[in-house]
């Protein structure tokens, strides 16, 4: 099955998750989306983060920098928008 969430994922994903890991359909959270015999359902986005200084930074120090560089020069680039 396929899945999407609108608006912010922080939240959300892990949630979805644990739906997915238990067999449970995400009928009831907030801003996924999914197709059930081929009928899209989209569950309405009712929760915001107003405090974007709660959204943890990316955990950049999980990457592997020798699988990403350039010229020998590790190299990522995080591209991020809001609103």
């Amino acid at each position: 099955m396929d899945y999407v969430i609108t608006g912010e994922g922080e939240a959300a994903l892990p949630l979805l998750v644990d739906y997915i890991k238990q067999g449970r359909q995400p009928d009831d959270l907030d801003g996924v989306g999914y197709r059930v015999n081929g009928k899209a359902h989209i569950n309405p986005k009712r929760f915001f983060i107003n405090d974007i200084d709660a959204v943890p930074f990316p955990a950049r120090h999980l990457l592997d920098f020798t699988r990403y560089t350039i010229q020998g020069r590790p190299y990522t680039v995080l591209i991020t928008s809001r609103g």
